[in-house]
């Protein structure tokens, strides 16, 4: 039996700034997102340690009193200063966000200095990969096969803000005493510091959360082979790691963990890539929402992040309605799924405001009532109304508790939750519910769900990757023996993956990538995860087993492009966003139906290729002389009975043998002149069968390869 409270508490706009009204209790909300309100509220009635132990903060929170908070504002300065006054001290992220551990009683004091615009607290995303475990087919990850590139991600930094990080996994260590995880940060809802140098970062063995999402995620990116799997390593083997551990994946340690790998990659002077496999629909789906718009302020000045575009392909999260008349009202229609909680954001197309009311609808008798407002205890709701400064439209979050309170208004899954809203000739409402609820349509009265508009945010971000999910192998085998097969198939779009457009019509999700399944490294300190069904491979080290394992979701697929994107990097550390973009419209590859280099809301631009991106990289001129990587002069794509021969510099000469094991020379080739970013393709169609050396030579290096031809 479930229990609900409600308690609403309106915060109305007509400009820029928004006006609260005081509550009852003599609580004024003011630019707080409603799970903080709602928090404060109950540390008014109930005492900090008792409404921290009902939101499940730990003991850490309940000792310091405590919460870390991003601050969106107008003057980064001006602010920080003012918090410096009240003893507060503040990091700055960007010209217009700070994050602070702030004390709850000072909290509300913080959110009246003129030029905060939004404060965000105890609001988390979600991991997407909540598909992962009810299946066991996996891809070997790109690397593994036929690619024999001078390109590891060498030179270039590999960001990973996850959870469940295994930092002494072999996939991430050089040697028994060395990593390429270069700074790791332990983030929760108390203050840390990051921690450097190999051997701390080793002796720290994890971030301490229950979990294999950030280990799996940051062995596709970057797993090594050197002292890990042979066979399950990741895109950008050679790339260095910063690995945020975040067991509070708020905004402020989100925004924490991009600054300091920026600040990691500034001091060494190398590009870098964050990869960010996490997301929440709690937004207005535009892009405009103050965490993404942060997020692409640092990504213009040097670097990249990738995110997953949601799990959420399959679900009913979105709903909209069309006011034909004034006072028209339409009701959108919540499932709680079991969930405790319910998120909902609301956003009209223009600025004309609308009125909400919370109703119960009872599923037996089909009847609509008002939730009453009730005197608070344990639980509650709020609605946070505002017009969003960039778009002007009008916004609203609300969220609502079911879980404690003497009053059961929610009696065996019988009664909804509903939102009636009033609104206005011409205008047009969204709605998104946080998955695990969904939007149910039961009669004419309320307003259809739908599977659109699903992108979250960040990746929703005009300068952040979104990442789609496609299934590129059916099979797999278990280190037990057992061969695993999904009734999946290779080629098509993941069912779970999540689909455009935005609401401003942004060109969402970008891209697409193997992530359906695909078997990387576990984290072995969570035994939870051990399951030998999931599990296709053991390394043992030092009389400790590491594990490699199985998953699935957009969180997979997204690591997939951020170890590409790395590699590419490395040809050309000064690739822009936007050039990214040109590169994967021309050289991704369709999905079946879908017209060549055309975006499509559901694949984005199709099929990520890393090889066929590779040479359009090494053709913009921009980037020839910081090429950091000429060790070997070409990149090699074996296909079958034919090589692919990509030249990375150009080069006066270019001379190409083919020997027998026993010397003889079965033929060669020369190249005059040959440029950067040029193709050959050597054929093997006429060669016996049996085992050759192929030598390839210019002026200033010599490399030598096998080739079986079968």
């Amino acid at each position: 039996m479930k229990f609900v409270h409600y308690i609403i508490c309106f915060l109305l706009s007509s400009n820029l700034n928004i006006i609260s009204v005081a509550a009852d209790n003599g609580y004024a909300p003011s630019k707080i997102n409603v799970e903080l309100q709602s928090f404060i509220r109950q540390s008014h009635q109930i005492g900090f340690q008792k409404a921290a132990r009902s939101r499940g903060l730990s003991a850490g929170v309940t000792a310091t009193k405590k919460i870390n908070l991003a601050i969106y504002c107008s003057h980064t300065a001006d602010i920080k200063a003012k918090l410096d006054s009240m003893g507060i001290c503040a990091h700055d992220i960007s010209a217009s966000a700070l994050t602070a551990y702030v004390p709850v009683d000072k909290i509300e004091e913080v959110s009246q200095l003129s030029t905060v615009k939004r404060i965000v607290g105890l609001r988390h995303k979600r991991l997407l990969m909540d598909k992962a475990r009810a299946a066991t087919e996996a891809d070997q990850i790109l690397n593994g096969t036929g690619l024999e590139t001078p390109y590891t991600g060498k030179g270039v930094i590999i960001g990973i803000i996850d959870c469940g990080i295994e930092y002494d996994h072999l996939a991430f260590r050089e040697s028994k005493d060395s990593t390429r995880i270069i700074a790791a940060w332990n983030m929760g809802e108390t203050e840390t510091s990051p921690i450097y140098g190999s051997a701390n970062i080793i002796a720290e063995e994890t971030d301490g959360v229950d979990e294999c999402h950030g280990t799996h995620v940051t062995g596709i990116a970057a797993g090594g082979k050197t002292m890990g799997s042979s066979t399950y390593y990741g895109i950008a083997p050679g790339a260095e790691i910063v690995a945020v551990g975040c067991s509070d994946l708020s905004d402020a340690n989100l925004l924490n963990g991009m600054d300091l790998i920026r600040t990691e990659a500034e001091k060494r002077g190398m590009p870098w890539v964050a990869n960010m496999s996490l997301g929440s629909n709690i937004h207005a789906h535009d892009g405009y929402e103050e965490f993404s718009m942060v997020l692409d302020t640092m990504v213009i000045n040097g670097g990249h992040i990738v995110s997953a575009a949601g799990n959420e392909g399959n679900d009913y999260i979105h709903a909209m309605y069309d006011f034909t008349s004034e006072g028209e009202q339409a009701f959108f229609l919540i499932d709680d799924g079991g969930e405790e909680e319910i998120y909902l954001y609301l956003v009209g197309e223009d600025s004309a405001e609308y009125t909400l009311e919370p109703y119960l609808y009872n599923t037996d008798t089909k009847t609509l009532t008002p939730i009453p407002t009730l005197t608070w205890y344990n639980s509650g709701s709020e609605i946070y109304a505002f017009h969003n400064e960039h778009t002007r439209r009008y916004e609203t979050q609300v969220y609502a508790s079911l879980s404690g309170g003497p009053v059961d208004l929610i009696q065996q899954n019988k009664q909804k939750f509903a939102i009636c809203i009033t609104g206005k000739t011409g205008s047009r409402v969204h709605s998104w519910v946080e998955p695990g609820c969904f939007m149910l349509s039961p009669n004419t009265k309320f307003s259809d769900p739908d599977r659109s508009n699903q992108i979250n945010s960040p990746a929703i971000g005009r300068h952040i990757l979104a990442i789609g999910s496609y299934t590129s192998s059916k099979r797999f085998k278990t280190y037990k023996g057992t061969s695993v097969t999904s009734s999946a198939t290779e080629g098509d779009l993941s069912f779970f993956s999540s689909v455009g457009p935005s609401l401003d019509n942004l060109q969402k999700p970008d891209v697409c990538a193997p992530g359906q399944w695909l078997i990387s490294a576990y984290n072995g300190k969570n035994k939870s995860f051990i399951l030998d069904n999931y599990i296709s491979e053991i390394n043992i080290f030092d009389g400790e087993k590491f594990y490699y394992g199985a998953m699935q979701g957009t969180s997979m697929a997204t690591p997939v492009v951020t170890g590409i994107i790395a590699l590419w990097l490395e040809a050309n550390p000064d690739l822009t966003h936007k050039q990214i973009l040109d590169i994967l419209h021309s050289t991704s590859m369709p999905f079946n139906g879908q017209n060549h280099q055309e975006w499509n809301y559901r694949y984005g631009y199709g099929k990520i290729q890393a090889y066929e991106g590779l040479k359009s990289v090494l053709a913009i001129n921009a980037g020839i002389s910081t090429v950091r990587n000429t060790e070997q002069p070409v990149t090699i794509l074996k296909e079958n009975n034919q090589w692919r021969l990509l030249f990375n510099s150009s080069e006066n000469f270019a001379k190409v043998t083919v020997h027998a094991l026993d010397g003889r020379q079965m033929y060669s080739l020369n190249f005059s002149y040959p440029e950067r970013g040029q193709e050959e393709i050597l054929y093997f169609n006429n060669l016996p069968k049996g085992v050759y050396l192929i030598r390839i030579q210019t002026r200033n290096s010599i490399s030598a390869h096998k080739i079986v031809i079968r």
